[in-house]
C-alpha cells in the first residue's frame, strides 16, 4: 500500500513522500472486508509528512455539498461556513489548496459524483499530495483523466480469520475445549474471512462461552443462512443495478458458480437480458472473481447473498431453485408456479430421480433447466416453449428430442448421457435447432 503512494516505509514508520506528482489510491474490496480500517491505519502513520489532512468517514450519510464544507473548514483548520452550492464548493477547492501538500481519505465513496465535487481535479492541490479513496466499486475512480492506483484488499486467510475470531470470542486464546475450538473453526468457515462479520459473530458469542447449545445454533445455521448483518449491507449495491444486471447477477449465485464465463450470455442474450459490461461491473463491486479457466468465482456470502433474495418469497412465487427438497415441492404441485424461470439440479450420486417432462408444463417463464444424473420421463413437447437452455448431462434415460417445439433453445447439453445415435434423428434435430450451441 505504502509502495503504491509513493511513501518510503521502513521500521513501521512512513518517513517520506517520494516525488511531486499527486497521486490518487484506491482501495477496493468488498463490503466489511476491512477497507475502512486500512485506510485508517494507513492515514494514521502518514499524516505528519503533509501539511494538513483530512479523513471523510461515513460520506454516504452526508449531502456533497456539506462534506465539502467539513473538508474545506478541515484543511484551513477554520470553522465550518455554509456554501451556496456545490459549484461554489468546487471553485473554493480549485483556489485554496494548489500549494498545499494535503493527504485527504474518502471513506466509503458510492457515486463518482462525490469524487468529482470534492477532489475532481488533482491541480486543485499541491504537489506531493496524496489522496485515498475506499470503495466497493472500482466504476467511481472512472472520472479521473489520470491512472489511478488500485489496492485490492482480500478477505482474510482461514489462520488469520480464526486469529481475529479468538481475539474476540476467547479474549486472543485458543479455547480448551476441543468443541469450542471446532465450532469457532466452522463459524469462521462459513463466514469467509470477511472481518466484519468475523467481529461481529464473535462478540456476540464471547457473552455464551458456556452456552455450547448456542454456539451449535450458530454453526448450523451459518451453513445454512446469510449472517443478519450482512444482507443490508449489500443491498443497496444491488438495488442500484440495472435489472438486466440484477437478473444475471442471481442466476450466477443460482447456477453458474464455476461455469465457463462465455457459456451464460448465449442465454441472457436469448432473452434480452444481457448487459455486455456486466460481467466487467459485477467484478467491480467485486461480487464476481475470474477463475484461472475461465470459471465464474463469487465469495460464499455474496453466493448466498443473492440465494437469500430469492428465498424471502414463498415457494410458488420464487423464481429460481437450486435446492433438490424446495424443487421437488413445486414440481409435486406445479399450481401457480409461473414465476419459475430457472431450475438448477444435480442428483447425488447412487440416487435415482426422476422428472417427468409434463411436470413443467405449468411454467411458462421457465428458461434453464438442469436436471443432471436424473431419469427423464414423458414427451419433450410438455416442456414449456420459452427455454433456452436445457441440460440434461449424465443421465439415466432421457425422451427422444426431434419431436419437439423447443425452437427458442440455444444451448443443449446431453453430455455423457443415454441418447440415441441415429444420424438421422440428430439432422431432424439440427433443422428444428439450426443454430444453437451444443
Amino acid at each position: 500500500m505504502m509502495r503504491k503512494l509513493g511513501v518510503v516505509y521502513r521500521d513501521g514508520r512512513a518517513n517520506r513522500v517520494c516525488g511531486g506528482d499527486v497521486r490518487v489510491v484506491g482501495i477496493c474490496g468488498l463490503r466489511g472486508v476491512g477497507k475502512t480500517t486500512l485506510a485508517k491505519v494507513v492515514y494514521n502513520k502518514m499524516r505528519s509528512l503533509f501539511q494538513e489532512c483530512s479523513f471523510l468517514e461515513d460520506m454516504k450519510a452526508e449531502e456533497v455539498k456539506s462534506l465539502q464544507e467539513r473538508l474545506i473548514a478541515t484543511l484551513q483548520k477554520r470553522r465550518r461556513e455554509p456554501l451556496d452550492s456545490c459549484s461554489a464548493g468546487i471553485k473554493n477547492m480549485e483556489n485554496s489548496f494548489s500549494d498545499m501538500k494535503v493527504l485527504i481519505v474518502l471513506d466509503d465513496v458510492r457515486d463518482d459524483q462525490q469524487i468529482k465535487r470534492l477532489v475532481g481535479k488533482l491541480t486543485w492541490f499541491g504537489p506531493g499530495s496524496r489522496i485515498i479513496v475506499t470503495t466497493d466499486n472500482e466504476k467511481v475512480l472512472n472520472g479521473y483523466d489520470e491512472a489511478v492506483e488500485i489496492y485490492d484488499v482480500q478477505p482474510m486467510e482461514p489462520h488469520h480469520a480464526l486469529q481475529l475470531f479468538r481475539r474476540y470470542a476467547f479474549l486472543g486464546e485458543a479455547p480448551q475445549d476441543y468443541e469450542y475450538d471446532s465450532l469457532s473453526i466452522d463459524i469462521v468457515k462459513a463466514i469467509g474471512g470477511l472481518p466484519m462479520a468475523i467481529i461481529h459473530q464473535a462478540s456476540n458469542l464471547s457473552k455464551k462461552r458456556n452456552d455450547k447449545g448456542t454456539w451449535r445454533y450458530t454453526s448450523d445455521h451459518l451453513k445454512n443462512r446469510l449472517p443478519e448483518d450482512i444482507s443490508p449491507c449489500f443491498m443497496d449495491s444491488y438495488e442500484s443495478l440495472h435489472s438486466h444486471l440484477q437478473r444475471m447477477f442471481l442466476d450466477i449465485a443460482c447456477f453458474f458458480i464455476d461455469k465457463d464465463e462465455r457459456i451464460p450470455p448465449y442465454m441472457w442474450k436469448a432473452c434480452d437480458h444481457y448487459s455486455p459490461l456486466g460481467m466487467d461491473s459485477l467484478r467491480k463491486l467485486h461480487w464476481l472473481e475470474k477463475g484461472e479457466n475461465n470459471e465464474l468465482r463469487m465469495h460464499n456470502l455474496i453466493r448466498d447473498f443473492g440465494r437469500d433474495i430469492i428465498k424471502r418469497k414463498v415457494n410458488h412465487k420464487r423464481c429460481r431453485f437450486w435446492n433438490h427438497s424446495d424443487a421437488l415441492e413445486i414440481l409435486d404441485n406445479p399450481k401457480g408456479s409461473e414465476s419459475v424461470e430457472g431450475i438448477g439440479l444435480t442428483v447425488e450420486e447412487g440416487h435415482v430421480d426422476s422428472f417427468k417432462c409434463e411436470g413443467f408444463r405449468e411454467m411458462p417463464n421457465l428458461r434453464y433447466l438442469r436436471l443432471d444424473r436424473a431419469n427423464i420421463q414423458g414427451e419433450t413437447k410438455n416442456l414449456p416453449p420459452n427455454l433456452r437452455w436445457l441440460d440434461w448431462r449424465d443421465c439415466r434415460s432421457i425422451p427422444e428430442l426431434h419431436d419437439t417445439h423447443l425452437k427458442n433453445l440455444v444451448i443443449l447439453d446431453l453430455s455423457r448421457s443415454l441418447v440415441p445415435q441415429d444420424p438421422k434423428i440428430w439432422s431432424r434435430i439440427m433443422e428444428v435447432w439450426p443454430t444453437f450451441t451444443f
